[in-house]
């Protein structure tokens, strides 16, 4: 499994409206390339970071997932909320270990 981990740097007050196009449009997109898995969208409200991590199957599902969003025209949904991506690596998952579900939303 390869994770596809991208960095982003953006406006602080457009943080929510970012978290509702990962969740409304990027990650469905996502589901329908065949060998995602799942994807995860981390913030800092406070500097307006972000980490946008997605699980793939192997660097191949990746490529074309990319492919594809390239021949679509589709650009990057965080430019539309102030956001500019800034690095994008890829990482073997060497270990994943999933716990029980836990809600959404801001740490305490």
């Amino acid at each position: 499994m390869v994770a596809r981990v991208a960095k982003f740097e953006g406006n602080p007050e457009q943080l929510s409206e970012a978290a509702r196009l990962m969740r409304e449009e990027v990650h469905p997109q996502n589901a329908k390339v065949p060998g995602y898995v799942e994807g995860f969208f981390l913030i800092q409200r406070v500097s307006g970071s972000g980490l946008l991590i997605s699980l793939w199957q192997d660097e191949a599902s990746i490529t074309t997932a990319e492919e594809r969003a390239k021949a679509e025209g589709a650009h990057g949904a965080l430019e539309g909320t102030g956001g500019r991506r800034t690095d994008v690596q890829l990482y073997e998952v060497a270990s994943l270990v999933r716990g029980a579900p836990a809600p959404l939303g801001r740490h305490s």
